[in-house]
């Protein structure tokens, strides 16, 4: 009685997820068609050491953007595969990505879009079949470097994100998420709640690029900003989403409203 007859449960696009998951159980629907996207995540660069190195090398960094955009894809539904780190010797570097774009539909790089391996990461990601390379940087701060190829015949995907975490995140929840949301033919309007909140303080930008803060919502409702640099992770452990600062803005003064897109 709780469904009518020819009542609609789920549309295309709908994710299956805890929400929808007990509708089909009380039906007595088992499975559902369902498209999904198959994911490798490689590291790379030569400083970076997997998580349990111990103690830290000197000039080392250990690998944090592999897991996090691991974890970050995981819950929006996206099921990936960490395959490790990768050098940035020519050679090995052009023939794991070569095999790896070939065993998957989405293959992300974290790290090779910083200023010396992003040429030689543009060079690998241009032989790729049509269209190769197609994009070259965003307008977005931060998280600028990063590099955008696929092949249309091949219906590959490869998404290159900058090394320091906290670009690497940003652009994985405002680029990434949706890119691949839209891929599957998803509804990617209920992966974030935009609101337009009041600022609890002065925050100054510059004209240009899209800028995305880290920020948290104080009691009384009011958006906090969380300033750091892009190579902190900190700023994001006590975050509740982002403060979306348009290409125009250079200034948002305490109790003008701004756009905050929480997580």
């Amino acid at each position: 009685e709780e469904f009518p007859a020819g009542q609609k449960i789920l549309s295309r696009g709908d994710m299956v997820d805890f929400r929808t998951m007990s509708i089909l159980a009380t039906l007595g629907i088992k499975t559902v068609p369902s498209i999904d996207l198959k994911i490798s995540i490689l590291s790379t660069g030569d400083e970076i050491v997997p998580v349990d190195t111990y103690p830290l090398p000197p000039g080392k960094i250990r690998d944090v953007n592999g897991w996090s955009v691991r974890s970050l894809l995981a819950r929006y539904g996206f099921d990936s595969e960490y395959r490790g780190i990768l050098s940035d010797e020519g050679d090995p570097f052009e023939r794991t990505v070569k095999e790896e774009v070939a065993r998957c539909d989405v293959l992300i790089l974290s790290g090779g879009s910083s200023v010396g391996i992003r040429d030689h990461c543009s060079r690998v990601l241009e032989k790729l079949p049509d269209p190769g390379l197609m994009v070259r940087g965003i307008n977005i701060a931060p998280g600028k470097p990063t590099l955008i190829a696929g092949s249309l015949e091949e219906k590959k995907l490869v998404v290159s994100l900058p090394g320091h975490p906290l670009s690497c995140f940003t652009v994985v929840y405002v680029l990434l998420i949706p890119l691949l949301l839209r891929l599957i033919g998803a509804n990617d309007t209920k992966y974030k709640i935009k609101m337009q909140l009041p600022m609890s303080r002065d925050i100054t930008a510059r004209t240009g690029p899209e800028e995305f803060v880290p920020c948290r919502i104080t009691d009384d409702g009011r958006i906090d900003p969380i300033l750091a640099k892009s190579g902190y992770v900190s700023s994001l452990a006590s975050a509740d989403g982002f403060i979306r600062i348009p290409e125009d803005r250079e200034t948002i003064r305490a109790g003008e409203t701004a756009e905050v897109w929480l997580w």
